[in-house]
């Protein structure tokens, strides 16, 4: 059963996503994949297998969507789609490695990426 604060911040979550921009919905899909592997380090330590695997599963569900959703067709942006495109890949195949190995310090490889992509996505506000 859902707490009263886990159904606040549920409501608040959603109503940041609807009412978002695309840039916004990046950022919060970068948190949101952060928070996954943070979950996932913390059951990793705690030899919770499962739940590490569950959280790995959905930081990969994200970076496959940031993937899906680049546009390569745009000649402005077209450099720009490839790089991203191929560190998306390397993200994925860090956490990957991660899940398979139980390695840690994989998980952290691909925090410090994100939290980089995070930092440039930000200073673009």
């Amino acid at each position: 059963m859902k707490s009263s604060n886990d159904a606040y911040a549920e409501i608040e979550t959603t109503t940041d996503v609807m009412t978002a921009s695309s840039h916004r919905l990046i950022q919060l899909m970068i948190d949101k994949c952060l928070q996954h592997i943070e979950l996932a380090k913390t059951h990793l330590l705690a030899g919770d297998i499962q739940k590490k695997c569950q959280s790995i599963a959905k930081a990969l569900d994200i970076v496959e969507y940031l993937r899906i959703c680049l546009n390569h067709n745009d000649e402005r942006s077209k450099d720009l789609s490839s790089l991203l495109d191929a560190l998306y890949a390397y993200l994925q195949k860090n956490l990957v490695q991660a899940n398979i190995k139980n390695d840690i310090h994989c998980l952290d490889e691909a925090k410090k990426i994100l939290g980089t992509l995070k930092e440039g996505w930000d200073g673009i506000g």
